[in-house]
């Protein structure tokens, strides 16, 4: 049931929260009744400084004292089909590379399924505290609330626990929708919005109930188009400088503190995606009028950008020649919400590279096809799992010699001609015999490999170097790096890509500048991204 909360809170008694040594499980016993529409109060007395009970599932342990609300059925799984690629071998080739952050087909002939599922509920906890990057929940009677995909459970092998905090801020009625990463437009558009639409209900029952969330500039136009009034929202500064180089912890406290369902993150679940498109009143454009091919430029941004994009727009105009089609290029982030919402819904095909661009696939109809120019080192792969989910189909180009925060990256504009005719319908036209070793057939020609990518002759696409290894324009095979270099990204172009100790090591320093420089834009810890990019 949506029935918004009953409040009956008692006196904060707020928990001076001690640094702490250990922590153990403690399993919880499930209650059969249905947990009473009053708070309870509870004691504010703790368990021994260094034991911690963990809740790792409210709707099944019903801990004492917390109220829930389900919102419907546990979740579906689905299955996510490998993308549409260009080179077959692309997916076992730099299969370590694409496993990195989600589970990821091996071949173009596999699929694999999205089984993370929960129950969606909102959960009230009786004198409730919000703590860390990540929204750590914990409550007054030593309880801290694990639940499931509320932390990177997938390279995070122990979830945080409570810490000595540096100042408080208390409410007698918040809620939060904080999540790690929710600050950035992907996570914020596709994991955390789904949680102001479940609480939205609570917070028109409760006028004074505020909400917590990470409050970035481009939150204004989705929360207004909900109804929620931007007065009522709590920005979320986790941290506080104090003069060294940990920062201060800051704690969120409040009599009774409303959670709802954590998101998987980077893959969430199709109905919390579609639990987002209701609320903000997503509709299809009529089939024959989805004709547009959407370009997500990134020509404004740090990080990502195409070098070539002038190559890359020209190659996509002479994809939809003499087609229904129409190239639009797309710039920055919903600004004008409402036409956003608009200009996705006619979208045949979405393309771009990696970023927040492609976000706007939640808008988009079913059937619409998205093109990705993917960083190849550790790439996450949330468009992939978001296409699946909205029941989209996926196109995959891998850029070679490229990574997260790099500045900018050529894309081959052949392969971004080939893929977008495959998916405006078209077929490939290959040349009527095999090329010859270093080149590959594409439009009834023969063309060289490009720089990082290599064929030993006859292929219709060429194979992407591995690490440790680099090839010039044209190669049948790769080279390896001269003994103690090493070559760090996948397609790697020539030797000066192969560094000594001394160079590889400086290399990853400016990355960590460059993070550093990041989590100073942001209240977010940079050490979680330095390790996964690292």
């Amino acid at each position: 049931s949506m029935a918004p909360y009953a409040f009956n809170t008692t006196t904060s008694m707020t928990l001076g929260v001690r640094r702490l040594l250990k922590y153990t499980v403690v399993a919880l016993a499930t209650t059969a009744s249905a947990p009473t529409l009053a708070l309870a109060a509870t004691s504010s007395s703790t368990t021994a400084e260094s034991t911690w009970s963990v809740v790792r599932s409210v709707v099944e342990e019903l801990p004492a004292g917390v109220q829930f609300w389900s919102l419907g059925d546990k979740e579906t799984t689905f299955e996510r089909p490998a993308p549409v690629v260009l080179d077959e071998h692309v997916l076992g080739d730099l299969r370590s590379e694409f496993n990195f952050m989600q589970d990821f087909p091996a071949s173009v002939d596999e699929s694999t399924t999205f089984d993370s599922t929960s129950r969606s509920f909102v959960a009230a906890i009786p004198h409730g505290h919000v703590q860390g990057g990540s929204g750590l929940v914990f409550d007054d009677a030593g309880r801290v609330f694990h639940e499931k995909n509320q932390q990177w459970e997938r390279n995070n092998a122990k979830p945080p626990m409570p810490i000595a905090t540096s100042s408080q801020k208390h409410y007698k009625l918040l809620a939060t929708t904080i999540q790690k990463y929710g600050h950035m437009y992907f996570h914020f558009m596709l994991e955390t919005l789904q949680k102001f639409v479940m609480l939205k209900p609570h917070m028109d029952a409760h006028p004074e109930m505020k909400i917590l969330s990470w409050g970035s500039a481009w939150e204004s136009a989705f929360l207004k188009k909900l109804g929620i009034d931007e007065s009522r929202v709590v920005k979320y500064e986790p941290y506080v400088e104090n003069g060294s180089d940990i920062p201060g912890v800051v704690d969120y406290s409040a009599d009774a503190l409303l959670m709802p369902t954590p998101s998987m993150r980077i893959t969430p679940s199709r109905e919390g995606l579609q639990l987002t498109r209701k609320a903000l009143g997503v509709k299809a454009a009529p089939v024959d009028q989805r004709n547009l091919v959407i370009y997500a430029t990134r020509k404004a941004e740090t990080s990502r950008r195409v070098g070539n994009e002038a190559e890359v727009l020209a190659a996509l105009e002479r994809a939809v020649e003499g087609t229904k089609y129409e190239v639009v290029v797309f710039e920055g982030m919903a600004d004008n919400l409402d036409e956003t919402i608009e200009l996705f819904s006619h979208a045949a095909v979405i393309v771009g590279p990696h970023g927040a661009g492609l976000s706007h696939l939640l808008f988009a109809p079913e059937g619409t096809k998205i093109v990705e120019f993917q960083f190849v080192r550790d790439p996450p792969m949330m468009f992939w799992s978001a296409a699946a989910a909205l029941n989209q189909k996926y196109y995959l180009l891998p850029v070679p010699d490229s990574y997260w925060l790099q500045e900018e990256m050529d894309v081959p504009a052949e392969d971004v001609y080939e893929l977008v005719s495959l998916a405006l319908g078209g077929s490939r036209e290959t040349a009527s015999s095999d090329c010859p070793a270093g080149t590959y057939s594409t439009s009834n020609k023969c063309l060289p490999c490009a720089a990082g990518r290599y064929s030993a002759g006859g292929n219709v696409a060429c194979r992407t170097c591995l690490p440790n290894t680099f090839a010039h324009e044209g190669m049948s095979e790769c080279t390896a790096c001269p003994a103690g270099t090493v070559a760090w990204l996948p397609g790697s172009k020539s030797v000066g890509d192969c560094m000594s100790p001394k160079q590889h090591f400086n290399m990853l320093s400016n990355i960590e500048d460059n993070l550093m420089k990041l989590n100073k834009l942001s209240p977010v810890h940079f050490e979680a991204a330095r390790c996964a990019l690292i």
